[in-house]
């Protein structure tokens, strides 16, 4: 969303436009990147103080093949789009979801 409204044109109440949008857009990303990681370590403490034991391996297994998958293609939609729009965050954001630089994405 913040893409879309990034390439609207100036107007009288944003003379300068809505290219801050993306801008702002990260700061949300950083900011739930941050809550994630903040949960991820309090489980992970929690885990080595109460170890449980694992159950569902398969299934397990199979969602993070799942997982993996969707993540690739995303990213690669993400830097097609990027490349589309002219958005280098967009690309640099596939990119880094991304197992390495792709062929199309001149890196």
């Amino acid at each position: 969303m913040a893409f879309w409204l990034a390439r609207r044109p100036a107007n009288d109440r944003f003379t300068y436009g809505y290219g801050r949008a993306e801008d702002l857009a990260g700061l949300f990303v950083v900011a739930m990147i941050a809550l994630s990681s903040l949960l991820a370590g309090w489980e992970a403490i929690d885990r080595l103080l109460h170890p449980q034991a694992v159950s569902y391996l398969g299934a397990v297994a199979a969602a993070g093949v799942i997982g993996f998958a969707g993540n690739e293609i995303v990213a690669r939609y993400r830097i097609r789009v990027g490349h589309q729009i002219g958005s280098a965050a967009l690309v640099a954001d596939g990119l880094h979801a991304s197992r390495g630089p792709t062929p199309s994405s001149g890196c």
